[in-house]
This record gives structure tokens, sequence and C-alpha cells, in this order.
């Protein structure tokens, strides 16, 4: 039968088969000295003692190794038994903020440390800059101070520079020349005992900091490590998630949100305007002789015709509403607590920046310009619900190009059915 046994396991059975054979030895040189009487030590009693000397010294240093096994066994113990929790806690939150927040928490109660700090990194995919986002132990004059670190300044960007885990030790072995900019460093005044960068990928995601701690040793500086790989497993994956759900709102040629999100939008503004009594509005815009202007100048030059007028749109509008890209040349901004003047006043600055921006090959286009059709509708007059609302403002799309192109129409007679282009 074949039988294992631990390192810290085999550690203790030597140290006691050291001891043994020590309190032999010491036997033997006791029992041979008596009734002798003092004499000059033999070489052979002179190797004697250095070889119980020797053992002895081992025994010690067996013994304070079983010792840290047994303390790391503990440690380890002790993450294991709360690694569930950590898993729950941190794939459970859905915003970033909540996943720093469970960062911190579990590293204070892992490790015991009463300042904890999670920086994560902006700027290239290597991380330019590093922000603080959640602080445990902190006071906040402290924080402002300490609030954007770069990269490879300071402990705090030293670690997430080099990407390894660093304690005090480590730093201390740094060259002269980075010793003294540490020490010039905005974070020289911090209780940091062990800083560690958040990596996943070969990208910088985050610095976890912690300080004020009993003791730092290898299995606490582990533990970190630990948590490190966890926590950049959580953070990559709300950016993948974040990522999907962009591509499912938006338009990703001109960056606004797209049909399917302006239609899900719009419903839950009426319900509030409804609600609330307050007003709502619809702004539609359609590009003029789009058609005609992608045949004869290029469908790259009518994508960038595209992202020319999204980004009119959104910079004509507020924070509040919500400009759309809904069709292929058709743009729609729902405007919340604005009345028919305002979104008159909203689609006429619109057209009339649109009208004036140079746009690539706009000479190909009547009277040499990109122009655009504009209509609005408004809750509840124009309709109350999504479909009779949105069939309003494209009626007064189609009457406005019908009365020549390039101007804004409030509502459409009911004699204006078919449009042109």
């Amino acid at each position: 039968m074949e039988i294992l046994f631990s390192t810290s396991t085999l550690s203790v059975m030597a140290a006691i088969g050291a001891a043994a054979l020590a309190g032999y030895l010491v036997g033997r040189v006791r029992r041979g000295s008596r009734g002798v009487l003092p004499r000059r030590a033999e070489p052979g009693q002179i190797d004697l003692q250095r070889s119980m000397e020797h053992l002895q010294k081992s025994f010690k240093d067996l013994t304070a190794e079983a010792d840290s096994a047994r303390r790391e066994r503990a440690e380890m113990s002790r993450v294991l038994a709360v690694l569930p929790d950590l898993l729950r806690n941190l794939t459970s939150s859905v915003t970033l903020k909540d996943i720093h927040m469970a960062i911190v928490t579990i590293v204070r109660g892992l490790a015991d440390a009463r300042l904890v700090l999670f920086y994560s990194a902006q700027g290239s995919a290597q991380g330019d800059l590093l922000i603080l986002r959640t602080a445990i132990g902190l006071k906040a004059e402290t924080a402002r101070d300490i609030k954007e670190v770069r990269i490879g300044e300071g402990r705090i960007g030293t670690a997430a520079l080099k990407r390894i885990t660093m304690d005090a030790a480590d730093f201390q072995n740094e060259s002269v020349l980075i010793r003294e900019g540490l020490r010039r460093a905005g974070d020289k005044d911090l209780p940091i005992m062990v800083v560690s960068p958040v990596v996943q990928r070969d990208s910088l995601l985050g610095v976890i900091v912690m300080g004020e701690m009993e003791k730092v040793t290898a299995m606490s500086k582990r533990i970190l490590g630990i948590v490190g790989q966890l926590s950049a497993i959580a953070i990559e994956n709300h950016q993948l998630f974040q990522e999907v759900k962009l591509h499912a709102d938006v338009d990703m040629q001109t960056r606004l949100y797209n049909a399917t999100y302006f239609r899900k939008y719009l419903e839950t503004e009426i319900n509030k305007a409804r609600r609330f009594h307050r007003p709502l509005s619809l702004v539609w815009l359609d590009i003029d002789h789009f058609r005609s202007y992608n045949e004869t100048s290029g469908h790259e030059a009518g994508d960038e015709v595209l992202r020319i007028v999204g980004r009119l749109v959104k910079e004509s509008t507020r924070a509040v509403d919500i400009p759309c890209r809904v069709g292929g040349q058709a743009f729609c901004v729902i405007l919340p607590e604005t009345a028919r003047d305002g979104a008159a006043h909203v689609a006429e600055t619109i057209r009339g920046t649109v009208e004036a921006h140079e746009m690539p090959l706009a000479v190909n286009q009547p009277g040499g310009r990109i122009t655009i059709s504009a209509g609005i509708a408004i809750f509840p007059e124009d309709g109350n619900q999504v479909d009779s609302l949105v069939r309003s403002v494209e009626e007064a799309v189609r009457y406005a190009k019908q009365r020549g192109r390039n101007r804004v129409e409030a509502q459409a007679p009911p004699w204006a059915r078919a449009a042109s282009d």
C-alpha cells in the first residue's frame, strides 16, 4: 500500500528524528564522562560536540519550519472556507462600483488589513493612469492627494509598472534611483505594506493596495494574488457584458442608440409623461437625396456622412435627450420634458447645423450641400402610444420632403401620405 505524507508532516517527522538522535548523542557523552577526571578533550569528542550543536540547530530550524507550515495551512484553510463567498460577491456584482467594493471588502477580511485601496487603470490597454475607486480606512484629505497615480510613480505605480506583487522589502531592494523617487512620491506617507496589480491577458486592470497589517507573510501575498486573479476575471467579464450590451443597444456606425433601443426607451418615456403629466416630443430627421448621394459618391462617403450627421445630432441635443439612428439615413431624438416649441427649436437647430457643415463630396448634391428634412410630433396630441406617435412624426417628415426638403414640419395634413426620397 502506498502512503503519502504532506510536506509539513515530513518536516515534523524529521524534527522528531533529529531530536531523538541529539538526545541519544548527548546521553552517550554524559555517560562516557561519568567518573572520569577532567582531561583534555579528544578530537573525537570535539567532533561529537560539533555534531550535537549542528543537530540542535537543525532541530530548531525544522521546528520553525513546521510552525510556519502549520500557520500557512491555517491561513489557506481560512481562504478556502470563505472562497465560495468571495466568488459569489464578485460574480453577483452588476456594476464596476460593486465589484470594486467587493474586492476591498474581501481583502480586508482575508488579510486583516485596516487599510485597503483599489485603483482602476485608465488610458491605453496597458494603462497610463491609476484612479482611486474604493478605499477602506483612508482619510478624506489623504484620498485627495493620491486620487490619481501615474504608472511608474511611487510604490503603487512601481508595482503596477512591474506587474508583480511587492511589499516593503521588495521596494527596499530597488535601485538607489528608484528608492529616491519613492521617497518623493505622493504615496510616501501612506502606510503601504503590499501592492498587488490586477492583470488579465497582459492588460493592467487595476491595483490592490494593503496597509496597517500585523505582518506581511508569503501566504498573505499569495492570498492577495488569488484575490487579484479572481478580481481580474470579474472585471473582464463585466467589460465583456457591457460590450455585448453596447452592441445590442448602439448603432456601431454612428455610436447613437439603435432602433431597438429607441422603441424601448420611447415606451418608457411615454409612460412617465402619462403618469406625471409631463410634455414629451419627438424629432425625426432624414437626410435628403441620400440614395442618389450613395450612388454618385460611393458608400464609403455615405458612411462618413452618416457618422458626421450622427455626431452633429448628438452635439445639438441635451444630456437628457436620447438621439438614435432609426433607419438607413433616418435619425430620431426623444425629447423628455419638451413641448412643441422646444421640439421645433431643436429640429431647426439640427437642420441648420447640418446644412452649414462641410461634408465630403457635397458638391454632387442639389445646391452643393447635404441637407435634412425634419418633422416633430408631440405626446399626446399627435399620438398617445409608441406606434401612433412614430407614425405621426414620420408623416411630418414626408410632408417636409413634399414641400421641398431641407425644412421642418410640425404636423402633416391628412392628405399628405406618399413621400419621395
